[in-house]
């Protein structure tokens, strides 16, 4: 019952997430560790219609209790 998106570069760097809807927006998050701290991540897909959606990267240090925007990207269909 959730979906899930994988992200494999060129150099071997890979990324996996998983969710789904949540509060109005779609999210899909995924955490790692890093020099033994645990990071998390999520894309947030947002303001969803039939021709556009916000896009937000985030990351989070405190295991999800606040979220930093890494960036923001706005999506519209061109007419």
């Amino acid at each position: 019952g959730k979906w899930k998106q994988t992200w494999v570069d060129n150099e071997g760097a890979y990324l996996d997430f998983v969710g789904g809807p949540e509060a109005g927006s779609f999210i899909l998050a995924r955490s790692f560790e890093r020099d033994g701290k645990r990071i998390h991540q999520r894309m947030v897909f947002q303001d969803i219609r039939a021709d556009s959606l916000k896009w937000l990267w985030q990351r989070s240090d405190d295991a999800g209790a606040t979220w930093t925007t890494q960036w923001e990207i706005d999506y519209r269909r061109l007419p």
